[in-house]
């Protein structure tokens, strides 16, 4: 159904995968449904906020419902770097830019949050995870890992521990961005240390696109020669996929950074809206009371 010619060979445009299937429809419903809740309390979430938040789901969704989860498994070590950059990498930021304040508020159900609330050992742990040090070694590990070839390969030949990899990719990622961006805060705060952190995460995450565009063997040799059905030989399918993994973290870099440099300026215009009626008030205040030393 809905099949196309991917270089020649005749794939399934669409792959279901009910877990991230199921997953993706509850926090399109979830979001929602906050939304809404706010709206009948005269809040509007921006349309810029929502697009955001499905667009980090799409993503999600292109990655695990399409031809790339197959094509990435059986045969193209690029497709599958292609997944992981649309479950891990890309969509983070979207999801937390989505997901600010105050729709995060509402959006699990209150029964959920109040449990949640009451359980000092939950709030602290998601307090110390959500540090950025730990945070980003969170991530850090959780990408190694799983790219270890015996990890690979594991997730590459059982399904549930392929989606296994996958969810902790997808929270992983998120959380590793949760410092940068902040849901909490209806606004995302510049600050100089968050472009120091994106460089170093980049970085150091970067070092296995690097080994992937020039190792000389087959890092996954369970992908064989099949790529040859497709008419790309397997190094240099894999050098693709590193190559594919260097630009990504170098656009993230550009991007990331010139964002968060640019917000210090719009915060401290912020600021200074704010301070604005005050700084008047008091310039008034010394007037008069000049005024009134003169008179």
């Amino acid at each position: 159904m809905f099949a196309f010619s991917l270089l020649g060979v005749d794939t399934p445009l669409l792959a279901l995968n009910s877990i991230p299937l199921v997953g993706v429809i509850a926090a399109g419903l979830l979001y929602a449904r906050a939304c809404s809740i706010l709206a009948g309390r005269g809040r509007t979430v921006p349309v810029s906020q929502k697009l955001s938040w499905y667009a980090g789901l799409a993503m999600i969704l292109v990655a695990t419902n399409t031809f790339i989860d197959p094509v990435g498994e059986s045969a193209l070590l690029s497709f599958h770097m292609l997944q992981h950059l649309l479950i891990a990498d890309i969509p983070a930021p979207f999801l937390l830019y989505g997901l600010r304040a105050p729709v995060l508020y509402f959006f699990w159900p209150k029964p959920i949050l109040v449990r949640a609330a009451r359980m000092q050992w939950l709030r602290s742990f998601w307090a110390w995870l959500r540090q950025p040090k730990v945070a980003l070694t969170a991530w850090l590990v959780t990408l190694y890992a799983w790219h270890v070839p015996f990890m690979y390969e594991a997730a590459i030949n059982n399904r549930l521990v392929h989606d296994l990899e996958h969810l902790s990719f997808a929270f992983t990622g998120v959380l590793a961005w949760w410092p940068l961006m902040d849901p909490t805060h209806e606004r995302v705060e510049g600050r100089v240390w968050k472009a120091g952190y994106i460089v170093a995460a980049r970085m150091i995450g970067g070092i296995w696109g690097i080994v992937l565009l020039s190792w000389p063997g087959q890092v996954y040799p369970v992908y064989g020669d099949r790529s040859l059905a497709y008419g790309i030989d397997p190094l240099v399918d894999q050098s693709i996929a590193g190559g594919m993994m260097m630009i990504v973290d170098a656009v993230i870099v550009i991007v990331a950074t010139t964002f968060f440099l640019m917000a210090i300026d719009r915060g401290a215009e912020y600021d200074n809206d704010l301070l604005a009626p005050e700084v008047a008030a008091a310039i008034a205040r010394a007037a008069a009371a000049e005024g009134g030393t003169r008179s």
